[in-house]
Order: structure tokens, then C-alpha cells, then sequence
């Protein structure tokens, strides 16, 4: 009962900490955003493109603060990793501005979750965001982004994508227990030229670092550096369709120089409005993963004498990739479904470049004025490439459900199930768990502000 009370006293505290640095926030800073995940600012080419007057001012501001307990299987994310109690607060402030032609979205996100038992496995997670967009005349738009993590997470971090059309691979398998960095700075040119056509320009930088990894049966996960760049031409063949291509380009550095991944594609892409409710996107296009990787500096001699093969290897893979997303979205009903083959660097899982093939489901339900109900379902295949056999594969499987009801202008209650599950194939060289896992929870969110336009 004593730790109960202290539990209690921590939350209202931080509760109380984080609403007082949200006032100061809101006083000095000045306005917000819903998302600090979402760009300031979305070019659109459905109509004319005409510069904002310079005179147009909207501010907007948004706290949302969340109190969630719940029961979770598996825990550590090993075989009989132990089941436990927890609680978590979370918080999520924004602030943003648009000025005439420019946009800027700053977010804050932290997230502190504490187990009964296994208190080895608190963590404290952060994020936070930083974007500014600016439209430098009726045709240019400049877009600067800084995206920036630090915490403990079973999720690994999303494989390098900076192309606009295609979903993020390894965004649901579970790794080891660690802490980690993880940051993203973007930039973009968008040039519109008419109605019809359009060119975009990016290249970022990707940075992913790990610490306190616990032991697990496989290798550690793998620091990452590296960038990242993409070119883009659209062309609206009617109101409905649209045609693009699109070349990507991410050249990796995993584990400290033993191994780099650069991944070249050349990507077609249609967009097809199937009607009020209904759009369609395809894409598809060859691509090319280089290899390299230098062992020289961590082999003992004896093995390198043994197999001077081992030294440095060099190897090129030629595949495909191809992919589609369909969106159907109504009043009261919307879902998607995507499915995509692509071969990427592994974000970190191992030192090398890896082949995902990924399915994803997600569906949303509006019940009544208050109530709402949501589920995802997703499937990912991850086969590490130029290793000797060729049948070492990571399957992982999620599938998830959440329960919303509305209790006024500011409240919302939330029940919610999370599931995820894994194994290996063969000899996998991933930093990966093993791991059957449920969470339950059950919340309540604390909502004040408005978001853009709202």
C-alpha cells in the first residue's frame, strides 16, 4: 500500500509539472500543433498553387496528457519473460504558427512507464520535432525537419525511407531491450509548376544508437549512420490519376564501419481516385543493394589465415520492389490496406541490407457521437541478404484493437489490446526477440487547445 501511495503521489506530481510546463510553454513560445510528427506544411497539386498573403496569422496550441495501468505478458521479450502490472503517464505538446508563406510545427512527446515487478525495465521516452516549411514563391517550397528520440523501446527503428509513396519497413518487430537514439534531419525542395506537374527534391541524414542493450541468445543490435536522398516527378493525367516516378537513393553505416549498405531504386507510381470514398496507389520499379562489409579489423589472425575470404566481402543483390496502398475513407468508416516488398538497409537489426515483405490492415469505426472503435493487423517476412543458404528469415505478426469514448469537450476514455509475436527461420543473424506478447490497458486523456484549423 505504501509504494501504491508513493506511486500515486509520483503521478499527480508529474501530472502537475507537466500542466505548469505547458502554461510557461504556451506563454513564451507562443503557438502549437496537433502532431510534431506531421510537416508544417502539405504542397498539394489538386488546384492552382497561389502565394499566401503575407498579412494571413494563425496561431494554434495543443496539450493532450494521458494516465494509462494495464497487464502485460512477456515483459524482458524473451522466452517466459514474466508478466506484470503497469502504469504509464504520457504527454504530448505542440506548438506551431502559420505566417503568410511560412509554417513551423515544434513537438514535444515524453512517455514514463513504471512496472510493479520488473522495475529493471522502466523507462522514460522521448521525442521531439522541429518542422518549417516556406513557400518562396507561387511555384517553390523549402522544407526543413529535425525529428530527434531518446528512450527504451522493443520497437525497432523504422528502415531509411525518404520517399513520400512508400510506408516505412521494420516499423513492428521486436528487438532487445535497450536504450536508444535516434535522430532525422530533412530537407526538401518542391517545385509546382502547374496544375499538372510537380518535382520534388529531399536528402536527409539518418543517426540510430543503442546503450544498455540486455543479453540476449543473438548479436547486438547494430549502430547506424548514414543519408539519404530522393528525387521525384508527378504528372496528373486527369482529376483522377496521376503518374510518377520516383529515384531513391541511402548509402549505411552499421557497426562502427564493419559493414556498409548502399541501396539504389527507381520507382513508377500511380494514384487513382476511385471515387468520393476510394483512392488506390501502385508503385513498383528494380533495385540494387551493395554490400560491403571489412571484418579484417575484428577477426583473430588465425581465422583470416584460414579464410582470407572473410577479409572484406563485396556482394550485389538486383531485385524488385513494388507495392500498392488502397484507402477507403467515409463518414463514419475508414481503413487501408498496404502491402510491400522492398530491400533496405535493416535499421539496425544487423549489419547488412535486408528483403522485407510487409502487410498491414488498419480499420476505424465511428459509433454514435462519442464513440469509436479501431484495429490494425500487420505481417512482416525480413530475409537477410548474402548469407550462405539463403533460407534465414524473421516472421513477425501484430494485430491490435482500442475503444474510445468521448466524456465532454476536454476528457476521452480509452480501452485498448496489443499483440505481438515472432520467430526465426533458419540462421538468423538478427538482434531480435523471441516473444509471444499481450498488453491490456485501459486510460484517460486530458485534452486542452486546438490544433490547425481547429
Amino acid at each position: 500500500m505504501a509504494r501504491r501511495a508513493r506511486w500515486f503521489d509520483l503521478a499527480a506530481g508529474l501530472f502537475l509539472a507537466l500542466a505548469l510546463a505547458t502554461a510557461a510553454a504556451a506563454q513564451n513560445a507562443g503557438p502549437t500543433v496537433t502532431n510534431p510528427t506531421t510537416l508544417a506544411q502539405t504542397v498539394s497539386v489538386g488546384g492552382p498553387v497561389q502565394l499566401a498573403p503575407a498579412q494571413s496569422v494563425e496561431t494554434f496550441q495543443q496539450m493532450t496528457l494521458t494516465a494509462d495501468t494495464g497487464y502485460e505478458t512477456n515483459v524482458t521479450g524473451l522466452s517466459n519473460g514474466g508478466s506484470d502490472w503497469l502504469e504509464t503517464l504520457a504527454g504530448n505538446f505542440a506548438a506551431g504558427q502559420n505566417r503568410g508563406a511560412l509554417h513551423w510545427a515544434l513537438g514535444y512527446q515524453p512517455s514514463y512507464t513504471v512496472y510493479r515487478t520488473f522495475r529493471g525495465y522502466d523507462r522514460f521516452d522521448q521525442a521531439g520535432a522541429l518542422d518549417l516549411s516556406w513557400q518562396l514563391n507561387p511555384h517553390w517550397f523549402l522544407r526543413l525537419s529535425e525529428h530527434a528520440a531518446y528512450g527504451r523501446y522493443l520497437a525497432t527503428p523504422q528502415a531509411a525511407q525518404v520517399t513520400g509513396s512508400v510506408v516505412a519497413l521494420n516499423n513492428f518487430v521486436a528487438t532487445p531491450f535497450a536504450r536508444q537514439f535516434s535522430q532525422q534531419p530533412t530537407v526538401a525542395l518542391d517545385y509546382v509548376a502547374s496544375y499538372r506537374w510537380a518535382l520534388h527534391l529531399g536528402a536527409g541524414y539518418l543517426e540510430s544508437r543503442y546503450f544498455g542493450q540486455a543479453p540476449t541468445a543473438g548479436p547486438a543490435l547494430s549502430d547506424l549512420q548514414g543519408v539519404t536522398g530522393t528525387a521525384g516527378l508527378s504528372y496528373r493525367l486527369s482529376r483522377r490519376t496521376t503518374l510518377g516516378g520516383e529515384l531513391d537513393y541511402s548509402n549505411m553505416r552499421l557497426a562502427g564501419g564493419i559493414s556498409r549498405v548502399q541501396v539504389g531504386s527507381a520507382l513508377l507510381q500511380l494514384t487513382r481516385v476511385l471515387g468520393p470514398t476510394a483512392q488506390v496507389t501502385l508503385f513498383a520499379g528494380p533495385q540494387e543493394a551493395e554490400l560491403r562489409e571489412d571484418l579484417s579489423r575484428y577477426l583473430p589472425a588465425t581465422v583470416l589465415a584460414s579464410n582470407p575470404g572473410l577479409a572484406r566481402i563485396h556482394q550485389n543483390n538486383l531485385g524488385w520492389s513494388a507495392g500498392g496502398t488502397l484507402a477507403v475513407q467515409s463518414y463514419h468508416t475508414a481503413w487501408n490496406l498496404t502491402l510491400v516488398r522492398r530491400t533496405t538497409d535493416s535499421g539496425g537489426l544487423f549489419a547488412g541490407a535486408v528483403e522485407a515483405d510487409q502487410a498491414t490492415l488498419g480499420a476505424m469505426r465511428r459509433l454514435g457521437r462519442e464513440w469509436t472503435l479501431s484495429g490494425n493487423a500487420g505481417f512482416e517476412r525480413i530475409t537477410p541478404l548474402g548469407l550462405p543458404g539463403g533460407n534465414s528469415a524473421l516472421f513477425s505478426w501484430i494485430a491490435g484493437a482500442q475503444m474510445r469514448r468521448g466524456l465532454g469537450p476536454h476528457w476521452v476514455l480509452t480501452a485498448g489490446y496489443n499483440y505481438v509475436d515472432e520467430h526465426t527461420q533458419g540462421t538468423v543473424p538478427f538482434a531480435a526477440a523471441i516473444l509471444g506478447r499481450q498488453t491490456v490497458e485501459l486510460g484517460i486523456s486530458y485534452r486542452l487547445g486546438r490544433g490547425p484549423g481547429g
